[in-house]
């Protein structure tokens, strides 16, 4: 009876290291994968920007409200279900933010530079309809260079 069980114990120990090979791999394929979905992206131009997407009502209204910064090349695309002139506000914010509107084809239609928390109550529309509205750090579309007619992808 021990020799049979020393025989198990041997498979089993040459076979561990495939096994713990499987799972390693299994892991690290899942951390890729949950990655790729916690990390968002939209490029325009040159710059990638890492998103947070929100697309709920209720997350839309909160938006960066009471945050207190926004990391650079970072931002917060807003997806409506349709286009329209979806305007916004600065209630709560602690940070001046450019905004840039795009139509159903992901082109820039709008963009409003350097709005200040000390705006609000005042909002802000843009000329066009719009679908997507994506929220970046004051002086970010100057410094990448983004204006109306752009390209975005994401």
């Amino acid at each position: 009876m021990l020799r049979k069980n020393r025989k198990k114990t041997k498979l089993v120990l040459r076979k561990l290291p495939i096994f713990l090979g499987v799972i390693f791999l299994s892991l690290l394929s899942f951390a890729a994968y949950r990655t790729q979905l916690d990390e968002d992206r939209i490029v325009i131009g040159d710059t990638a920007y890492i998103i947070e997407v929100v697309s709920t009502p209720t997350d839309r209204q909160k938006g960066l409200s009471n945050r207190p910064n926004l990391p650079q090349n970072s931002g917060m695309l807003f997806v409506f279900e349709q286009s329209d002139t979806h305007c916004f506000w600065m209630k709560n914010m602690n940070f001046a933010i450019d905004i840039v509107w795009m139509d159903n084809n992901k082109q820039i239609v709008d963009i409003a530079s350097n709005v200040l928390p000390g705006s609000y109550p005042e909002s802000f529309c843009p000329q066009s309809p719009a679908q997507f509205v994506l929220e970046i750090n004051a002086g970010e579309v100057e410094s990448g260079g983004i204006s109306i007619g752009d390209q975005t992808k994401f």
